[in-house]
């Protein structure tokens, strides 16, 4: 009896379906919204690929137990770390700060660990500013002593943007009103940085009220920042960041196969804080229409 070639054909994608899918095991520090969504999204997301999420290990127990998975997700550094020194599989980190990232691929290696940062590359960030403060010449960037090896990426990032760098670094909290005070003149913007020794709650009020009343603008690195006073901000969202995970383990002939090192995010949102907007005079604009013209200008480039 001959079997028809339709039936030949869908034998053939089954069997094959049946090789590729894997499993791929989650790490978690903690039962968070964040967390979560990521989590929701990247199941559908693996699934549309053939593949599904294993085990859930929470990477705080006393003694973590691991999955079966191919390869490991884990979600923020404490979880990438744990599942570093308790499988041998790939680990992919993600929701992770890139300083956390770089960290741990220098003590690590990068023969079986990525990341996908939260951190936003500073160019996207810098083509905000130029698109919505056509009036700024010079940027302000404050930085942490740990962070003072940064100081000349983020001067030569600056000055490809055609701005004026003025980078400083602080040494204490205590600096940085002052520094601020002696930095910003009526052509600059602060551009922030992630890094929590200069940005943290117990500072975030007196930078804001001290660029506000130089009356200068502040590009922040979250919506939050966003929302608290920075005129406008980048950033990703668990969502976002999920999803370029997917594709990035799907990209190859194995789950175990992706691309190592460090990733940085590809999906992006613009938040702008209307209020401040208008008080600096700025003329209004959408986020969408802005998000779209950034995400036109990277195509490009």
């Amino acid at each position: 009896m001959r079997v028809p070639r339709q039936a030949v054909a869908l034998l053939l994608a089954c069997f094959a379906a049946s090789l590729w899918a894997g499993q791929v095991d989650i790490w978690i520090t903690q039962d968070s919204p964040l967390q979560q969504a990521f989590v929701d999204t990247l199941a559908p997301a693996l699934a549309d690929a053939g593949h599904e999420i294993g085990a859930m290990v929470r990477a705080s127990a006393a003694a973590p137990t691991p999955g079966s998975g191919q390869v490991v997700v884990a979600l923020g550094l404490e979880a990438a770390e744990s599942a570093i020194g308790h499988t041998e599989v790939p680990v992919l980190a993600a929701l992770i700060s890139r300083r956390d990232a770089q960290r741990l691929i220098r003590d690590h290696g990068t023969e079986r660990i990525a990341a996908i940062v939260l951190d936003q590359p500073v160019e996207r960030r810098l083509r905000l500013l130029k698109h919505l403060l056509p009036g700024v010449d010079s940027v302000v960037v404050l930085l942490g002593h740990t962070m003072e090896s940064r100081r000349g990426e983020l001067e030569s990032a600056v000055r490809d943007a055609g701005l004026e760098a003025r980078v400083a670094v602080v040494r204490d909290q205590s600096e940085i009103v002052g520094t601020l005070e002696r930095l910003l003149d009526p052509r600059a913007a602060l551009l922030t940085i992630p890094d929590p020794a200069v940005y943290n709650r117990d500072t975030v009020m007196g930078i804001l009220l001290t660029t506000y009343r130089h009356r200068r603008p502040v590009i922040g690195f979250t919506a939050a920042y966003v929302r608290a006073g920075a005129v406008a901000a980048v950033f990703s969202e668990p969502q976002d960041i999920a999803r370029q995970s997917a594709r990035l383990l799907t990209a190859g002939a194995s789950l175990e196969g992706f691309r190592r090192g460090l990733h940085a995010p590809a999906q992006f949102h613009v938040a702008i804080n209307e209020r401040v907007s208008r008080s600096l005079g700025l003329p209004p604009q959408s986020e969408l229409d802005v998000l779209e013209r950034l995400r036109a200008q990277e195509r490009a480039e």
